[in-house]
This record gives C-alpha cells, sequence and structure tokens, in this order.
C-alpha cells in the first residue's frame, strides 16, 4: 500500500507496531477538504484494489480522512479472502 500511495503523491509513514500508514502530503487537499466523498473515496477504492490483489479482503482496509493534523490514516486487518466472493446481480 504505502508503494501505491507514494506513487500518488503522499509520503508515507509506517505506523507504530504495524497498526497502518499515516499519509502525508495529500497531492489533492484543496480539493480533498471540500469534496471529501469524492476524492478520500477514491483513494478507499485504491486502497482497497491492493488488499484485493494481494489475496486480501477489500472490506479490512479503512482510510480515516484528516484523522490528524495533515494526515490521514490507513488501517488495515488483512485476512485471507474465504473464498470466492459473488456479486448479488450475478446468478450463482
Amino acid at each position: 500500500m504505502a508503494t501505491v500511495m507514494a506513487g500518488q503523491g503522499f509520503r508515507t509513514e509506517e505506523l507504530p507496531r504495524g497498526r497502518g500508514l499515516r499519509l502525508v502530503n495529500c497531492p489533492l487537499v484543496g480539493v480533498a477538504v471540500r469534496h471529501g466523498e469524492v476524492v478520500c473515496g477514491f483513494h478507499q477504492g485504491m486502497l482497497q484494489a491492493v488488499v484485493e490483489r494481494s489475496g486480501g479482503d477489500p472490506d479490512s482496509v479503512h482510510l480515516g480522512p484528516f484523522a490528524e493534523p495533515g494526515a490521514c490514516l490507513v488501517g488495515s486487518a488483512q485476512r485471507p479472502r474465504p473464498g470466492p466472493i459473488h456479486h448479488p446481480s450475478v446468478p450463482t
């Protein structure tokens, strides 16, 4: 996750005891302050995609927008995905 978010322009810092990441220097902070549901939602989706591609549960990663002054926090309780996931719109 840190590599992906750093590639988007964030400075990333590991939280103590492996509790997640601190994201500093959001490249879209000016827009995020006014339209956080869009910008932060996009970043949440990116984080979920990273977790899913690594075989984890995408719902296990959570972005805390502006959780600290000047920083967002990412927490993850990664666990292996429990078998196939079916979308309700797709017949099984």
